[in-house]
């Protein structure tokens, strides 16, 4: 019984003081700026890229289709996820906040694939920090809120393109339902021989611009059911009158002043 208790108490103590394997070290990179450096990754083994700086853009892949890569501050993961012919290798550009750029060429292997590599700069404690352009917490926050404005207005300049094709698109389909056929008499009274600029609608409104400097339209009557009615108008733009519906004829009132409009046929590209 005393035997199996030090066995037993051996096994105990030989895996308390046991280590973890060393599977050696991290592949290093001294870096040099305009140099290109390869990295290799394997299927369904990540590799685990540490850089000196903070990234300040998202890793930018020759092929995110067949390559999966994803970053954060000072680490970026890179993965092949086929074994597709044009996914054997590709590129990757990492851009930090102090504008320094990475570029790499990951390559596709079967094996002695790199798990994780550390990229360094060349050069003194101090003086590769000034030449690299080491930036303050608080130069970093600006950098990184100038690259928000920018995103931001090309946002807003791809948004203003956007508005812009889609309002001549309604304005070339708008063009095609106008109609202008319209015939009137200079009218009588001393209003009426000189109100009427021109007249058309749209399937749905009529529209009357009068001669500039003219005081208004008073009153709009038309024949419906074979009654004259009062038709109802607004004021749609700077001397144009909209009046809702289209009519063969109409009648327009200023004061004593009358003039009669008459719409050649009953054609109309537009919508009733």
């Amino acid at each position: 019984m005393k035997k199996v208790i030090l066995v037993f108490v051996a096994l105990i103590t030989t895996c308390a003081v046991a280590k973890a394997e060393d599977l050696g070290a991290c592949k290093t990179i001294k870096f040099k700026p305009d140099r290109i450096y390869l990295i290799n990754s394997a299927l369904y083994k990540g590799t685990h890229i540490r850089i000196p700086d903070r990234l300040m853009l998202d890793p930018i892949p020759g092929n995110n289709a067949l390559w999966n890569v994803e970053g954060n501050g000072h680490h970026v993961m890179v993965q092949p996820n086929s074994s597709e012919p044009q996914g054997r290798e590709t590129t990757l550009t990492l851009i930090t906040e102090n504008n320094t750029s990475y570029n790499l060429v990951l390559r596709r292997v079967t094996k002695n694939h790199d798990t994780c590599v550390i990229i360094e700069k060349e050069g003194g404690f101090f003086k590769g920090a000034k030449e690299d352009g080491y930036k303050t917490l608080p130069e970093r926050e600006n950098v990184f809120l100038q690259k928000q404005i920018l995103d931001l207005q090309g946002t807003l300049a791809e948004e203003k393109k956007r508005t812009s094709r889609t309002i001549d698109d309604v304005l070339k389909k708008y063009r095609t339902f106008v109609y202008t056929r319209y015939s009137w008499k200079k009218g009588n009274g001393f209003k009426g021989t000189n109100l009427v600029s021109d007249v058309y609608d749209d399937g749905r409104f009529t529209f009357i611009r009068v001669v500039p400097d003219q005081r208004g339209v008073l009153s709009v009557s038309a024949e419906i059911d074979d009654e004259k009615e009062l038709i109802d108008y607004e004021l749609d733009s700077d001397q144009i009158y909209k009046i809702s519906g289209i009519y063969p004829i109409f009648t327009l009132k200023y004061g004593a002043s009358e003039v009669t409009v008459t719409r050649k046929d009953n054609t109309s590209n537009g919508a009733y």
